[in-house]
């Protein structure tokens, strides 16, 4: 259901980040055990600090920086995957202290700014921020920001800001935001070409600086060469973890699944494009991406949630919540090696294609959520 600014209650950009700050403090401080990245996120902080490159050199051949965190890397022989602006985040992190604590404090404080940005995007939408305060109050972004400081908050924030800029006719900016989140984590880079109709001239030069920014971010890094790219194969070809149509897809396709889901979820991302709203871009775009990735961590689902609450749907809170259904396969871990259950998939996907299926054959409300810029 799309509510119109009228129908409930406002509440200010400020008041629903108090409230997310508040929520997400109470995670800081908690031990890693739904997911250990954070390790690895502070790990190349350092190593990058030291002028070693996580991309030549996996942390299993790295002694002495600090060698207590590089026992808590997960996947040690595998060296770094992660975009520029990614790695300056991690050396930020690196910057303030590089403890468990200070990165899911920060962590916390991006996602409970990206609440507020929602709310000031819905606001000036003339639409009710009851959808900001439902990100604000949701277990899954608190759980991932706070909880286990996941680099996700960091590019969604970006694409927050470049919707915020968009409606406010800052295409500069919009170009701008959009491709340092595609600098972070790739997805965002959908939301430019909208800013680019909008007005080409100012979207470009806002995308120009931001690949300049890219670019001495990567600058370090570059005598990797192709290697650049190896872990980012290795995670493409072989990874999979609870895919929404790659688990039972696979059992009939085998190996063509993976080239399947790619023309299916890149041919969707090139119809989304289409959209002149990058906020619908920004949702359509996700929607093929969680529906397509052969890997589906419950921190991926924060790609959807967002710019679907932005635009009023329901079910995604539901999708927010049966997602974490995916941490059921820690339960494994009591019993041996990391093994994906039979029953993880209908645990997690069944709810999700029902509160799909529900929220679909509504009536259809008038369309009011068009941006002011449209």
């Amino acid at each position: 259901m799309i509510l119109g600014a009228g129908t409930l209650p406002q509440s200010s950009p400020a008041r629903v980040f108090a409230i997310a700050c508040v929520l997400r403090f109470f995670l800081v401080g908690t031990p890693l055990h739904l997911s250990d990245d954070l390790y690895r996120y502070l790990w190349e902080g350092k190593v990058l600090d030291h002028d070693l490159n996580p991309f030549l050199l996996p942390p299993s051949t790295i002694h002495g920086v600090d060698d207590a965190l590089a026992q808590k890397v997960n996947h040690p022989d595998i060296p770094s995957i992660y975009p520029p602006i990614a790695l300056l985040w991690f050396r930020l992190l690196d910057l303030i202290g590089g403890t468990v604590v200070r990165a899911q404090l920060l962590t916390g404080a991006v996602d409970a700014a990206i609440a507020a940005g929602m709310a000031s995007i819905l606001r000036y939408r003339g639409k009710s921020t009851l959808w900001a305060m439902v990100y604000a109050l949701h277990p899954l972004p608190i759980l991932e920001s706070a909880g286990s400081a996941h680099l996700e908050p960091i590019a969604i924030a970006f694409s927050v800001l470049s919707i915020m800029a968009y409606d406010r006719k800052n295409t500069f900016g919009a170009g701008f935001f959009g491709t340092l989140g595609f600098g972070a984590k790739l997805l965002p880079g959908a939301l430019v070409p909208a800013s680019v109709r909008q007005h080409p001239w100012r979207a470009i030069t806002g995308v120009l600086l931001a690949l300049s920014l890219i670019a001495a971010a990567l600058s370090p890094v570059l005598d990797a060469g192709s290697d650049l790219f190896r872990a980012g194969r290795n995670y493409a070809e072989h990874w999979s973890f609870n895919g929404a149509v790659f688990v039972p897809l696979h059992l009939a396709l085998g190996a063509w699944t993976r080239p399947v889901l790619l023309m299916i979820g890149g041919g969707g991302a090139l119809w989304a494009l289409g959209e002149r709203d990058p906020l619908v871009v920004w949702r359509n775009v996700a929607f093929f991406f969680l529906l397509c990735t052969p890997t589906a961590h419950p921190w991926y689902a924060l790609w959807f949630i967002v710019p679907a609450l932005l635009l009023g749907e329901s079910w995604a809170i539901v999708l927010g919540v049966a997602i974490l259904g995916g941490y059921g396969v820690l339960l494994s871990l009591a019993e041996g090696p990391w093994k994906e259950q039979a029953w993880l998939w209908p645990l997690t996907w069944i709810p999700i294609a029902l509160a799909w299926l529900h929220w679909a054959r509504r009536p259809s409300p008038p369309s009011r959520n068009q941006p002011k810029t449209a």
